[in-house]
């Protein structure tokens, strides 16, 4: 039987409880070191958090710094300058600091690319990687930011060689065509006109007189003088009939000249195919060039040239030089062959080819060097003292020599390629809505219906106060023939009256008694006139004088103003806001007149005047001198019109901070509830206009017009077209001495109404 002990031996008594309680404190000294531990990790990372936090506030810092100096640097236009070698300095606490040197500034920056964006270098894009250093945090942040700069108004840039510096007259971007009657742009000498249009341009026999015009599209020229410096296309361009006079012809496509013309330097990626009676030069990146007409001094091509009539200096070409009709030649170089097409070459002063020349049809010709690579065929009655080929045929053999080792006599750096030498980038046109000024307004009109009737009512605002008195508000225009009764101070009817130029702060249709009107506090128009705002047939703003006309004189066949319409505006001089289209009569305007709609001028009987074109004189401190129906003379018995403050500082000096609205004398479209782009459409007739326009949907002109000032057409509106089928003269020259010194004639892409000061916004930024 197995006896089995199974009580512990007592030397083995208390083992486990030490090995429990050492297993124990082995636990809770792992966990106590791991809470030590993760808290020191807990304080680094909140320490490297800090730190970094730090560093990147420090960065962020430093994009806004780079961005204010770049906005300095755009003040006079050194930024087209700058690139990742510049100095770049900073003025930190009265210490100047250079940017890119970390031993002295903690702020680096160190900039990628500046870079032209625009059409008319004045826009930059500018990228930069900013990075702060903090020594003490041991910690770094980079960012990499893009920004988009403005050169300010007295700002130039010479980045580009090619690019103009130059004051845009038009900036269209839509499709125009101009049919009949003359373009011309009057400006300096020292201040070149440029029509910026960013679309297709076709002209029908109508005499352009400009400097530069950008096209982002075709243009098509027929008929008609083209008296232009210079232009540039993106598109194929196309010039058919006499009479063009272009010193400079550039596009990104094609050229093709048809019915002669005096030229200069034609540019082109692809194919140039000319007739001209003169031509400077003629250069193809890639295409061919077929030259037809009078003397060229010069043509280059990528591709082949084909020499028809007339005479040409020189002829460079990587392919074929096509002789085929053309009688004098000076030089010809070509990587390929040149073949002659026909027997009427009379005088050749050299020829080079990398190939074959083939000129068995000439006889007589009389050069002085004729060398091939390849083979040579030459006619009878040669006199070359210099022929040399690999081999020679025909009867110049006898004089000539072969060189069956012959190197190419031509380099391909002897063949100048040159294309288009700008791209025209067309911008995004900005959007100008007539109802973005509507705070800044004197007066707003609108249709309000009321129990089924439709009112006019009237907002007043930013005019003075009369008598101390703010009459500022709401009010409705009165519909029929009414006065103030002096006494009841109500409004009535008067069939022998013709004043409608009250406000009622009521809606009244009818004969009924107006109570608390307006009469000598702020009317818009003189108060016994006849009715000077109505509606149109059509449903528009009819704005119309039958008192007074403008008086106009022709100069140049182009109707122009008189001074002396300035005394009679038809209306209140101010800023006027009308919710709809609006058409303009017979009248003399002072204002700037905006339309949520479109706007259609008159004819030679009326003038509109822009608020700073007009003045202080004829905007701040204006009588109501409409004149008297039955003597004909000036009446300024009826007090004046309320001073508009936001044009005016006082009664003798135009407030300059509106400066935008103050060189408007037409501004049209505006977006309705769901946000979709209406109206816009600008149509002007024999009416002078003195002051910028902005058309946000397409311009048309049916009459001559003359326009003291820039025209922007913007097509917010989609795909549209603008028509000019007259005269239309727009002037930019100097300061005339009967104007205002305040008035800026431009475009709206021009620093001239209202983007004088320098931007430099930052577009977007990441960390790096």
């Amino acid at each position: 039987m197995t006896i089995e002990n199974k009580q512990i031996s007592s030397a083995q008594q208390g083992f486990v409880t030490v090995l429990i309680v050492l297993l124990v404190g082995l636990a809770v000294a792992a966990s106590a070191l791991g809470t030590a531990y993760y808290i020191n990790m807990s304080q680094k990372s909140l320490v490297s958090s800090h730190a970094l936090t730090n560093a990147q506030s420090g960065a962020w810092t430093g994009v806004e710094i780079l961005r204010q100096y770049l906005e300095i640097l755009a003040k006079d236009g050194s930024i087209s300058s700058l690139n990742e070698e510049s100095f770049l300095s900073l003025n930190v606490q009265g210490k100047t600091c250079n940017l890119q040197k970390e031993e002295v500034c903690p702020l680096q920056v160190k900039i990628i690319s500046s870079k032209e964006v625009g059409t008319d270098s004045r826009q930059f894009r500018v990228t930069a990687n900013i990075q702060n250093i903090s020594k003490k945090s041991e910690a770094s942040s980079t960012i990499q930011a893009v920004y988009y700069v403005v050169l300010g108004s007295t700002a130039t840039s010479n980045q580009n060689d090619k690019t103009i510096n130059s004051n845009s007259a038009f900036d269209i971007y839509t499709n125009t065509t101009l049919t009949g009657g003359d373009v011309k742009i009057l400006t300096d000498s020292t201040n070149p006109a440029t029509i910026n249009i960013y679309g297709n341009l076709t002209a029908n026999s109508t005499n352009l007189n400009i400097d530069t015009l950008n096209v982002d599209g075709d243009v098509t020229f027929t008929g008609g003088s083209k008296n232009v410096r210079e232009v540039y296309a993106n598109g194929k361009v196309k010039i058919t009939g006499p009479g063009s006079e272009l010193i400079s012809l550039i596009s990104a496509d094609s050229i093709e000249t048809t019915g002669g013309g005096n030229f200069g330097e034609f540019y082109a990626d692809n194919s140039i195919n000319a007739a001209y009676r003169s031509l400077k030069s003629a250069y193809s990146k890639n295409g061919d060039i077929t030259l037809s007409g009078g003397t060229v001094e010069l043509a280059s091509s990528g591709g082949k040239i084909i020499l028809k009539n007339g005479s040409i200096g020189t002829a460079t070409a990587k392919n074929d030089i096509d002789l085929d009709g053309i009688t004098h030649i000076g030089i010809l170089k070509t990587l390929s062959n040149i073949n002659m097409l026909s027997n009427a070459l009379q005088t050749l002063k050299q020829a080079s080819a990398n190939k074959n020349i083939s000129m068995s049809i000439i006889n007589n010709l009389n050069a002085e060097r004729i060398v091939s690579a390849g083979d040579l065929t030459c006619g009878k009655g040669w006199v070359v003292p210099y022929l040399q080929a690999k081999s020679i045929n025909g009867d110049c053999s006898s004089f000539g020599m072969e060189n069956p080792s012959i190197t190419n006599p031509v380099s391909e750096s002897e063949i100048t390629i040159k294309g288009k030498q700008k791209q025209i980038t067309a911008p995004t046109a900005p959007t100008v809505l007539a109802t973005d000024y509507e705070s800044l307004a004197n007066f707003i009109f609108e249709e309000e219906k009321i129990n089924g009737v439709i009112y006019k009512k009237v907002t007043i605002q930013n005019l003075e106060k009369a008598n101390d008195v703010d009459i500022n508000g709401q009010y409705y225009l009165m519909q029929g023939n009414y006065i103030q009764d002096p006494i009841t101070k109500k409004y009535v009817s008067n069939s022998s009256y013709q004043g409608t130029g009250y406000l009622c702060p009521v809606a009244k249709w009818t004969s009924s008694s107006c109570t608390g009107g307006i009469q000598n506090l702020s009317r818009i128009y003189p108060g016994w006139s006849d009715v000077r705002i109505s509606t149109s047939w059509d449903g528009a703003w009819q704005l119309s004088n039958n008192n007074e006309a403008a008086v106009l004189s022709k100069i140049n066949g182009v109707y122009n103003s008189l001074q002396s319409n300035l005394n009679y505006p038809a209306m209140a001089p101010s800023v006027m806001l009308f919710k709809g289209n609006l058409k303009f009569s017979q009248g003399i305007y002072i204002g700037a007149f905006l339309a949520t709609g479109n706007i259609e001028t008159a004819n030679s009987s009326s003038v509109i005047y822009s608020p700073y074109y007009a003045g202080a004189q004829y905007v701040c401190d204006v009588y109501e001198t409409a004149k008297n129906q039955s003597g004909g003379l000036a009446d300024t018995t009826k007090g004046k019109y309320r001073m508009p403050i936001n044009l005016c500082t006082n009664k003798t000096t135009l407030n300059t901070s509106n400066n935008f609205l103050g060189n408007i004398a037409l501004l049209a479209g505006s977006k309705d509830g769901s946000g979709n782009y209406i109206g816009g459409e600008i149509k002007t007739a024999q009416a002078p206009i003195y002051g910028n326009i902005i058309a946000g949907s397409k311009l048309s002109s049916n009459g001559t017009t003359y326009i003291r000032g820039g025209v922007s057409v913007l097509n917010l509106g989609g795909a549209r077209e603008s028509t000019m089928s007259a005269t239309v003269q727009i002037d930019l020259t100097k300061k005339k001495d009967s104007e205002s010194d305040t008035f800026q004639p431009g475009s709206v892409g021009n620093p001239g109404i209202g983007q004088a000061s320098p931007i430099a916004k930052l577009k977007w930024a990441r960390y790096i």
